[in-house]
């Protein structure tokens, strides 16, 4: 595990630097990406684990953006938000998530996607669930890649309906 609780978890300033993550996770809190390239030729391949952010981007580079395998997560209102600019690739099993925190929105209801779950590819599978280990976050999956992602969230089991204002709609 690679993290930062204030800035950059990854940062590289050489000219043609690469990162390349294979598993774990590298995170960041604050105002920090997870993983940062400033300099032009720089890459950033993703081939699994977990990327995330909780103010910044899970990936934020000036050069290229792969991601081939894993789960990238960063706070936004689009798919789009997690890295600084569209991936360069982006390949199945892959996932790129964006929790768009309207009104700090707490509670939703197990096993929906929730119309604040931003997701990249379309076909990849992110649902509210509560684990009974690590409390309420998303599940994912898109093939081969599928896990658990812990969030500050409440996930119930009441299949009451709940009325979204922002959309207008019930779930």
């Amino acid at each position: 595990m690679v993290s930062s609780k204030y800035n950059n978890a990854i940062h590289t300033e050489g000219d043609n630097s690469s990162v390349t993550i294979e598993g774990g996770t590298v995170s960041a809190g604050g105002n920090g990406n997870a993983i940062d390239t400033e300099r032009s030729g720089s890459s950033v391949t993703i081939n699994g684990g977990v990327v995330s952010a909780t103010n910044g981007n899970a990936v934020n580079s000036t050069g290229t953006i792969t991601v081939n395998d894993g789960f990238l997560f960063a706070y936004g209102t689009a798919a789009s938000d997690v890295t600084n600019k569209p991936p360069s690739a982006l390949s199945s099993p892959g996932i790129i998530v964006s929790w768009d925190q309207k009104q700090n929105k707490t509670i939703y209801v197990e096993n929906c996607p929730g119309p604040d779950l931003n997701v990249l590819p379309a076909e990849a599978s992110v649902v509210w669930h509560e684990d009974p280990n690590e409390g309420g976050g998303i599940s994912y999956s898109n093939g081969a890649n599928a896990g658990f992602f812990p969030m500050p969230v409440v996930v119930t089991n009441d299949f009451g309906l709940i009325f979204d204002s922002d959309t207008g709609k019930m779930y």
